[in-house]
């Protein structure tokens, strides 16, 4: 019983796949020390942040198990192991309450209403009478909310909101210049996306195209970060070489359709980051 239990907990582990909030997480702690919040609270933010993605991802295992099976994804544990629904149930609720536990030490009621946004989203996203996930960039924009603005709204709300304009500035930002990177999460899905008629932006409009695009948001992204290197006095040459490996990474991962070394995928993570961070301690 020991043994099944713990096969079980490596299984949702597996499947919450903590490893694609590093960004949001680090996001979020970083915004939060630049409002003077508490270090408890940016370790809360990057908890709860792990908390929500978890919820959020399982529910995605189950909606996309027969494009899964078909992409042959070996990090959807409802493919590889023979996990139940009551077991679903049972931890999304475990985080569902670990979510709410941590409310009580986060600044409210800002942090409850961005939680609830956070999960009305991900469920909309892939509930099967919703189902955004397969409406175009509707699915790409609701990713991009929940990668980037979400997680830096869970920041600033921790502490003293110094800089409220500023954090309008920024959460109009980051779903732009995390476009591109969420446009080449389809490549890998694309047979199975398309055998099972998802609408992805990939599938919509073709490898040439989806290319285009997300160069021009990468693009547009470098204008929109000049002009925070501008007026919140960011060192130029610093600006420069953020924005410039940002945009040349950008393309190459679409130029790869999707596959990057890891050492050009550790700097592209950090170009990322370094845009909004530059600007919040410039």
């Amino acid at each position: 019983m020991l043994s099944d239990a713990i096969k079980t907990g490596r299984s949702f582990s597996k499947g919450s796949r903590a490893q694609n909030i590093i960004y949001s997480g680090t996001l979020a702690m970083i915004a939060a020390y630049s409002q003077h919040g508490s270090t408890a609270r940016g370790l809360a933010c990057y908890l709860l942040i792990m908390l929500l993605y978890a919820v959020a991802t399982n529910f995605n295992n189950i909606s996309d198990l027969q494009t899964d099976i078909l992409n042959k994804r070996n990090d959807n544990p409802f493919i590889t192991s023979a996990l139940k629904r009551y077991e679903l149930t049972l931890f999304i609720c475990v985080c569902l309450l670990c979510i709410v536990a941590l409310q009580f030490s986060m600044r409210q009621p800002g942090t409850a209403i961005v939680t609830a946004s956070y999960l009305v989203l991900s469920y909309i996203y892939s509930d099967s009478f919703f189902r955004l996930k397969s409406r175009g960039l509707l699915g790409t924009a609701l990713l991009c909310i929940c990668y980037g603005t979400l997680p830096l709204l869970f920041g600033f709300l921790q502490g003293a909101l110094v800089q409220p304009h500023l954090m309008i500035e920024l959460a109009l930002f980051m779903p732009l210049s995390i476009a591109p990177l969420i446009l080449a999460k389809d490549y890998k899905d694309y047979k199975g996306d398309r055998l099972t008629h998802k609408k992805t932006p990939l599938v919509l409009l073709g490898s040439k195209r989806l290319f285009l695009l997300a160069s021009s948001l990468a693009l547009v992204s470098v204008i929109a970060y000049a002009i925070f290197v501008v007026t919140h006095h960011v060192n130029l040459l610093i600006g420069f070489a953020i924005a410039a490996s940002y945009f040349v990474l950008t393309r190459q991962l679409h130029t790869g359709k999707g596959h990057m070394t890891r050492l050009y995928k550790t700097a592209l993570f950090l170009s990322l980051l370094a845009m909004p961070v530059s600007t919040l301690y410039g």
